[in-house]
């Protein structure tokens, strides 16, 4: 077997192959193996297995991977520990002379699976010729070496990420997906290129127009583009089969090309320019999922988004309290309804709930938001009680958030709270006149009584 050869065994997990056949071949071990023997010795999931090949290696491995190997000779970076021990590891590694530790921890993190550390800092310290014979031999599917998934981390260097596009040409008739989010600039050494198995890419990075290339790529089903382009090209029409599309971009406009992608599913624009929606998103009709994100220049939205017959009353609801509320705590309501409903039992609250929804004044619905915000629970295993402070200060109008503040310090109330601890409430309350306190204290007491009756303070 040669190099490859071995690492495809070793990725299969065919460990005692690679061990018998190494046993047998003693005299024809390929060159530069030995940091993946190593990591076998260090980072597979079976005891047995890590003590032959320490056992292999102290026979037959060069001097550098010996010296290596009794720096780490009792590791197992399989466990719980096993990027505790690494990082603890790698220092000390990288003094050996010879021994490459980069590749060593590339190899741990192909074996362990989940050492993703270990893959990291190869692709920080590994060179240039390390990092691409990794992405031109090491990231196939092991059951099917025609498929191939462009992914090696989730923020890369922009040397990584140029290597990673250097590749690209010599892979391409084997590509399925790429992902690749850098925070620095990019340059691609092809206008078009053939890509027959490509269905999804994501790309982030710091570059100045669009990747017309992506055109050339009709099987693609999932577009994620972040990027400085104002304009976005003509041509997107070309995407037939187009599920999931993302725009992250400082675009003035969306293209009509775009609502003409009848299997459209999923869109998402952010970071933009734009300052309004074209009514003829209506035409989506397969929406499921709209975000608009970071587009403060958006005011309203068209009433057709409220047609989409696939998009969820959640999101619609979250869309009317952003860009067309009908009252200044719709949108608090909607992050907060979940916990309220869990209180519907209780009679009042049904009332007030009722009586919100209808629109009638006065409902003393923030006196029950607040009273909500300080009184429920999610954990009858354990006092977990859930402070949604945050929510309230986020999404609430300015005189709720004032209220919110000053009971800031009453982080719970329960049956533990004392007739005390309310008259304290009742002076920080003073200054709002417009806020019920009365309704507020009654309705924490009502809910408090509701929480220890489902869940007894002696199971705490």
């Amino acid at each position: 077997m040669d190099y490859k050869e071995i690492f495809d065994k070793t990725e299969a997990r065919q460990y005692q192959v690679v061990h018998d056949y190494l046993i047998e071949n003693a005299d024809n071990k390929p060159e530069g193996i030995d940091e993946m023997l190593l990591a076998v010795g260090t980072a597979c999931y079976s005891a047995d297995v890590r003590k032959n090949f320490k056992a292999l290696l102290t026979k037959m491995g060069g001097e550098p991977v010996k010296a290596a190997l009794k720096l780490i000779s009792k590791r197992d970076y399989n466990a719980g520990t096993g990027k505790k021990n690494l990082l603890a590891d790698l220092p000390g590694l990288e003094k050996v002379d010879g021994f490459n530790a980069p590749v060593f921890a590339k190899y741990a993190a192909i074996v362990a699976m989940s050492l993703n550390e270990g893959r990291d800092y190869f692709l920080e310290h590994g060179t240039d010729a390390e990092i691409k014979y990794f992405l031109l031999n090491e990231l196939y599917d092991r059951n099917d070496k025609s498929s191939l998934d462009m992914s090696v981390g989730q923020m890369l260097s922009p040397r990584v990420a140029q290597l990673m596009w250097d590749v690209v040409p010599e892979l391409a008739p084997f590509i399925r997906r790429i992902t690749c989010r850098t925070d620095g600039k990019l340059s691609f050494g092809f206008e078009s290129i053939d890509m027959p198995q490509i269905y999804h890419i994501t790309l982030d990075a710091d570059i100045d127009e669009f990747p017309s290339f992506l055109f050339g790529w009709p099987s693609l089903k999932e577009i994620t583009i972040t990027c400085n382009a104002k304009v976005l090209p003509k041509g997107i029409s070309s995407f037939v089969h187009l599920e999931k599309l993302g725009l992250y971009m400082p675009i003035a406009e969306i293209p009509e090309e775009v609502f003409t992608l009848k299997s459209l599913k999923s869109f998402s624009v952010g970071n933009t320019a734009l300052t309004e929606i074209p009514e003829a998103i209506g035409q989506l009709e397969n929406l499921t999922y709209l975000s608009l994100y970071n587009s403060p220049g958006i005011k309203t939205i068209p009433e057709s988004v409220f047609a989409l017959p696939n998009l969820s009353d959640s999101y619609k609801d979250d869309f009317r309290a952003e860009y067309m509320p009908s009252n200044e705590y719709q949108k608090v309501y909607n992050e907060m309804n979940f916990y309220i409903g869990d209180f519907e039992e209780i009679p009042l609250v049904k009332e007030l709930l009722e009586k919100y929804k209808a629109g009638e004044e006065p409902n003393f619905f923030p006196e029950l938001l607040m009273a909500t915000s300080k009184c429920y629970y999610d954990d009858e295993h354990g006092r977990a009680l859930v402070n949604l402070y945050k929510d309230v200060e986020k999404d609430s109008p300015e005189k709720l958030k004032e209220v919110n503040r000053a009971l800031k310090s009453f982080k719970y109330v329960d049956e533990t709270t004392t007739p005390e601890d309310y008259e304290k409430m009742r002076k920080k309350l003073q200054p709002f006149e417009w806020f019920d306190t009365e309704k507020f204290i009654g309705l924490c007491e009502l809910m408090a009584a509701k929480v220890y009756q489902e869940y007894p303070f002696a199971k705490w």
